[in-house]
């Protein structure tokens, strides 16, 4: 994660940013992430909180750069994706107004931060301000490369330094657009820990396996076959999954855990024959299960 150019807000913390009249601009670069352990399935929908635990590895070559206004000058809050305008009342808008209104709802909630001299901002800016994303990636858009976990990576990183979040609201953020966004906050070696709790997301959060800098002459080959937009998007493939699959708690409780387990020791030792042998039994134990759903799916 970078930021590419920031004028945020003021605040005692280290930091001396510059704070326009008009409004505030940051513009940041953010990376997918692909997983090497893929969370499948959500036990809340509105949360977006996972059946299972995720490892991931940043890809620092592919990425969303994204701009972030929020200020008097902008009319109502809107999204532009590779040069196209997301419409405000399309389905594709949704996630984009959930992480608005989390942002102001925290916003509201934090409104003075211990060390600033002053709230953020006030109750007209927040009020009537609105947002603006103005994001490009560098690789196709819905084809399976992980493009939403960029895109809303870099809105929640943007959103937090505009608002002064701390890292755990930004991570969270992120995952209320996109959840394997949530990954790319961190970078490197990734683990997002489902959590267990039914009532809050208090639990759910990721950390740290191993920085990119651990495995240094590692490397990822990434192949695209088809640039078109996938038939059937990753969440509806999670809705069939859970309505159908006999096999998917198998997975949940007891495949995923040990697995987990052993991937993080082969990240930390460097062990790739141990890496490669986990990776093999995971797509195995995707088809198995896929097959026994009701619906068939590609995603």
């Amino acid at each position: 994660m970078s930021v590419v150019s920031a004028s945020p807000v003021e605040c005692l913390d280290g930091h001396n940013f510059e704070k326009h009249d008009s409004g505030f601009e940051v513009k940041i670069e953010a990376p997918i992430n692909i997983a090497l352990i893929k969370y499948w399935g959500k036990r809340n929908e509105d949360l977006i909180l996972p059946l299972n635990d995720s490892i991931s590895l940043s890809i620092n070559q592919l990425t969303a750069t994204t701009t972030i206004s929020f200020g008097r000058h902008i009319l109502q809050d809107s999204v532009m994706l590779n040069g196209k305008v997301v419409q405000e009342g399309g389905t594709g808008f949704t996630r984009f107004r959930r992480v608005f209104q989390e942002v102001r709802r925290l916003t509201m909630r934090k409104r003075s931060y211990a060390g600033c001299l002053k709230p953020i901002m006030t109750n007209d800016q927040l009020d009537s301000w609105h947002i603006k994303i103005v994001s490009e990636t560098n690789f196709p858009v819905a084809a399976g490369l992980a493009s939403s976990a960029a895109g809303f990576a870099a809105i929640a990183y943007g959103l937090g330094q505009i608002f002064q979040l701390p890292e755990r609201e930004i991570t969270r953020l992120a995952r209320i657009g996109s959840g394997s966004a949530c990954r790319s906050i961190k970078g490197g070696f990734v683990h997002w820990k489902a959590g267990q709790s039914e009532v809050d997301d208090s639990d759910c959060f990721c950390e740290t396996i191993a920085p990119a800098s651990h495995w240094p002459d590692l490397r990822a080959l990434i192949i695209v076959i088809n640039e078109a937009e996938k038939k059937v998007g990753s969440s509806q493939g999670m809705r069939n999954t859970i309505q159908t699959s006999s096999l998917l708690q198998t997975r949940v409780q007891e495949l995923v855990p040990q697995r987990v387990k052993d991937l993080t020791e082969a990240i930390k030792s460097r062990i790739l024959s141990s890496w490669r042998g986990l990776q093999w039994l995971s797509p195995t134990n995707f088809m198995l299960f896929a097959w026994t759903l009701t619906h068939l799916f590609i995603t």
